[in-house]
């Protein structure tokens, strides 16, 4: 040890303040969890709601969501992935809403006509059902990046606009109406990528 300089910026007091401020944070955040927001909490998990969309209707965060329904031992599939969901019926019931085709939602068309529909698909697709970044690529035939950049502006507009999230929710409860329970999510039905 003899040989070894300490960090001059390490300070163990400061570290450990740190350490008991974050769990002080963790005790307030439980206190502010009342009987009425779990109960509420448990309502929406059993409508299948999304994280996100429970976050919203409870006034936290989407961590703040995942971390109590672990803590209560809820299952951990919270997403909305209503049986009967997949991407072929996001895809369908998204280009019938804007007029366009599953077809060119999955071609190459770059125009706002297309793209936008395209992206708020890859959109629902991510919040309604459990495909990573990765099977929504495969699903369009894009590459991961573009995935990723699409659901970044995607959820970006979903924070910042009223009328985007409003339009966002009608479509979900749509595709939701339009699942059923006996359905089996056909992933290749209808519509065939188009390379």
């Amino acid at each position: 040890m003899s040989g070894l300089i300490p960090y001059a910026g390490y300070d163990r007091t400061d570290t450990m303040s740190r350490s008991l401020r974050a769990a002080s944070e963790h005790v307030n955040a439980e206190q502010r969890w009342t009987p009425e927001k779990v109960s509420e909490l448990k309502r929406l998990k059993r409508e299948r709601r999304a994280y996100s969309e429970i976050a919203d209707r409870l006034g936290c965060t989407k961590n703040a969501v995942c971390g109590k329904v672990h803590r209560l031992g809820l299952p951990p599939d919270a997403r909305n992935t209503a049986p009967g969901t997949s991407p072929v019926l996001i895809i369908s019931l998204v280009a019938q809403s804007f007029g366009v085709t599953a077809k060119n939602i999955l071609g190459r068309d770059q125009s706002r006509r297309v793209s936008e529909p395209r992206q708020i698909a890859m959109f629902l697709c991510r919040r309604l059902t459990k495909a990573s970044h990765r099977q929504i690529a495969a699903r369009f035939d894009r590459n991961q990046a573009t995935v990723g950049q699409a659901l970044l502006l995607m959820r970006c507009r979903f924070a910042e606009s009223a009328d985007f999230r409003k339009s966002i929710r009608a479509l979900e409860r749509s595709i939701r109406e339009r699942s059923s329970p006996l359905q089996t999510p056909v992933e290749h039905e209808k519509t065939e990528t188009v390379r």
